[in-house]
């Protein structure tokens, strides 16, 4: 992914990934399963790669006003997760050990800082994932629940399912226009007064473009 590209915050968009497959792309995408042409790095890395991890990540640090812890591999912080990141303490972590490029250590920034940390101080209880949860079709709940290994019949659980969706959702960098963001401001509003408002597509882009701009404020 070309960084200035990646800023661009006005980038129009014909429709939004929000379906399973798009999901599961996302997933390949940050997880690094390997093309045929291409060497995954997964076990231990020098401090010169956990430096080029942090010189990729330099621009979009400036923009957010956030910047991300980047280790060497989840064994420094005693995890032992499969994931690219994590939120550890209030704090976006990144995994240079899974890091194999610049798109994407740019595409894990987006998913450790805007989709982890931003989203859980957006959601500062567990209502509305659980509501975003109901609201999700069943092949995606069944998915993620696989992938990270949950429970769809344990609230804690299907409240992690829907943080690790808006976090892979955030990887793909998705810019709502002027329009669309108008539109999802307006459904908001109703929801006020129609609480069962069915939550879709531009709706949870919508709350990753809050949690966005709540960083930057904050």
């Amino acid at each position: 992914m070309n960084s200035a590209v990646s800023l661009q915050e006005e980038a129009v968009v014909d429709s939004l990934p929000i379906n399973i497959e798009a999901i599961k792309k996302a997933f390949i995408q940050l997880h690094q399963l390997p093309a045929a042409n291409e060497q995954i790095i997964r076990e231990t890395v020098d401090a010169a790669h956990v430096m080029q991890v942090k010189d990729w990540l330099q621009d979009l640090e400036r923009e957010l006003g956030v910047k991300a812890k980047v280790v060497a591999s989840p064994q420094e912080c005693g995890l032992t997760v499969e994931a690219p990141a994590a939120v550890i303490n209030d704090e976006a972590v990144i995994f240079a050990n899974r890091i194999a490029h610049q798109k994407m250590a740019l595409d894990v920034f987006e998913y450790a800082v805007v989709g982890l940390l931003g989203i859980e101080r957006l959601l500062k209880d567990d209502k509305t994932s659980l509501r975003l949860f109901a609201d999700l079709n069943q092949d995606t709940q069944e998915y993620l629940a696989k992938r990270y290994q949950l429970s769809l019949d344990n609230a804690e659980d299907q409240v992690l399912v829907v943080k690790m969706y808006l976090a892979d959702l955030a990887s793909l960098n998705i810019r709502l226009t002027w329009l669309q963001r108008r539109e999802t401001w307006q459904r908001q509003c109703i929801r006020l007064l129609y609480p069962k408002l069915k939550y879709e597509s531009q709706d949870l882009h919508y709350l990753l473009l809050k949690a966005r701009r709540s960083l930057k404020k904050g």
